[in-house]
């Protein structure tokens, strides 16, 4: 992410390796870190094709090839509560508000200024901002570019799905293959689904 403008006040970006907030977690409520290695799942945000699947399921931690690897997005976890009409289950949100508040002491803050460059790697580490403020003048509103970069190495997570994902969308066409699987969660299982 590129910073062209910096807002008026407030827009700090926080940073967090995700592996440190699975070790925090691990340490304080194992109980609860074994609940995020569940698939859940994540409402697709408008980005689904007509009559395709309206969530993708995948884990919130997973370790696959050796390698560990996240994915947290909480507003879309969320989200899926209303999109399917199933309750988010109580030791799932317990399980969020863990992951909140380990990644929240871990954080580090970033004031990013004109012409600062950070580089992420979305699959380890947290990343978040501050609410900000923009000048009253439009012209010196917050400006930043942001760059998704997929490198051609070993895919962290399992699936097609999972590989379209790193590319940061899915095609119509890996739409339609989970569709052919997808199946909306029941009751009993809350948003956490056992059939991946």
């Amino acid at each position: 992410m590129l910073c062209r403008r910096p807002a008026h006040r407030g827009g700090v970006s926080r940073v967090a390796s995700a592996a440190a907030v699975h070790n925090m977690m691990l340490a304080n409520a194992p109980e609860l870190v074994a609940e995020l290695y569940q698939p859940f799942h994540f409402h697709m945000a408008g980005g689904n094709i007509p009559d395709g699947p309206p969530t993708f399921i995948s884990p919130i931690f997973c370790v696959y090839r050796g390698r560990f690897s996240v994915r947290f997005v909480r507003h879309t976890l969320l989200e899926t509560q209303t999109v399917t009409g199933v309750l988010l289950a109580p030791r799932a949100r317990a399980a969020f508000d863990l992951f909140d508040d380990c990644a929240d002491q871990l954080a580090c803050n970033m004031d990013l200024q004109s012409g600062d460059l950070q580089v992420v790697h979305n699959h380890c580490v947290l990343h978040s901002r501050t609410a900000y403020t923009d000048s009253p003048d439009p012209r010196q509103a917050r400006h930043l570019l942001r760059c998704w970069i997929s490198l051609p190495t070993a895919d962290r997570r399992p699936g097609a799905v999972e590989r379209g994902l790193r590319g940061g969308w899915l095609t119509d066409d890996l739409q339609r293959a989970a569709a052919s699987t997808w199946r909306p969660p029941s009751a009993a299982e809350g948003l956490v689904d056992g059939n991946t």
